[in-house]
């Protein structure tokens, strides 16, 4: 089994407390200051976490992939940052 290196635990792991942090404070105000449900306040802080989870996550993979592009025959990678598979 491949170790992964302490600095990429720290960025993926750094990414899940941003995560948390982003989602309770998005809850709270919006619970506190602008009156909304639980429910619904508990919603939109979970989309708004979730996307920042995802477009965090996809720009420490897209970096991961940039260095290690020969380790990945099957993707090429043009100017724009975009993934061409096939």
């Amino acid at each position: 089994m491949k170790m992964i290196p302490a600095n990429t635990f720290l960025r993926y792991s750094s990414v899940g407390v941003l995560n948390t942090v982003l989602h309770w404070s998005i809850f709270l105000l919006l619970v506190s200051l602008f009156g909304i449900s639980q429910a619904i306040s508990n919603t939109i802080a979970f989309m708004a976490a979730v996307s920042f989870s995802y477009l965090a996550t996809a720009h420490l993979d897209l970096h991961w992939f940039r260095r290690c592009q020969p380790c990945v025959p099957l993707c090429q990678f043009n100017d724009s940052s975009e993934i061409d598979l096939g």
